[in-house]
């Protein structure tokens, strides 16, 4: 069953992310905070939808976004006592690789004055309006039994319906699995970094 996420639910969407990447930077910040940060975009601004088994275990999650700087610094704002100790934290006792993750983060997010406007910029460059998919991720157990595509298509439904002409996502070069699925949804590279593909499609 697909259906919207509520905040009832954070926890197990925070133990879901953290399970799907284990090794990127959200997860280091632990259950709580990981779920303060989802509670960010349970709003109608977003899509977060959730897929669950008959017991109603959510085994899946995907979040769309206009505009993830918003939720970002909203969660940054109203948590940042909490998330400084933790950075803190992990700047003194994790490697050089994820210092500098850390740092490169909070450049982005905090230092960094980003535009009011500048989803709809970015948009202009791509001729049409698009929504982020910011996180798309399926537990263990239910990899390879079509939740994925199920969550997808149910989004790519409702990012119509709301007017959008198609969307966006980032995934690292060396997820291979990840690149693999998106290509298979008919999903376009449309720009590279050194380390990341930026998917497109239209709708």
């Amino acid at each position: 069953m697909i259906r919207k996420a509520k905040e009832s639910d954070l926890e197990a969407i925070a133990r879901l992310h953290s399970e799907s990447f284990e090794n990127h930077f959200l997860p280091k910040l632990g259950i709580k905070l990981l779920s303060k940060y989802y509670k960010e975009f349970i709003n109608d601004n977003n899509i977060f939808i959730v897929c669950t088994d008959e017991s109603d275990n959510i085994i899946g999650l995907l979040l769309g976004t206009p505009d993830s700087s918003v939720g970002k610094k909203q969660f940054i704002r109203n948590n940042f006592l909490k998330l400084f100790l933790r950075v803190v934290k992990l700047c003194l006792f994790l490697d050089r690789d994820t210092w500098n993750r850390v740092i490169e983060y909070f450049k982005n997010v905090v230092i960094s004055k980003v535009p009011k406007k500048k989803a709809e910029e970015f948009n202009k460059t791509l001729s049409i309006n698009t929504l982020t998919l910011l996180s798309l991720c399926v537990s263990t157990n239910a990899k390879g039994t079509g939740v994925s595509q199920q969550l997808v298509k149910v989004f790519e439904q409702i990012v119509k319906k709301s007017g959008y002409e198609g969307y966006t996502l980032t995934v690292h070069k060396d997820n291979d699995r990840a690149n693999a699925f998106y290509r298979k949804m008919d999903m376009s590279i449309y720009k590279e970094s050194h380390s990341e593909y930026g998917y497109i499609k239209n709708i």
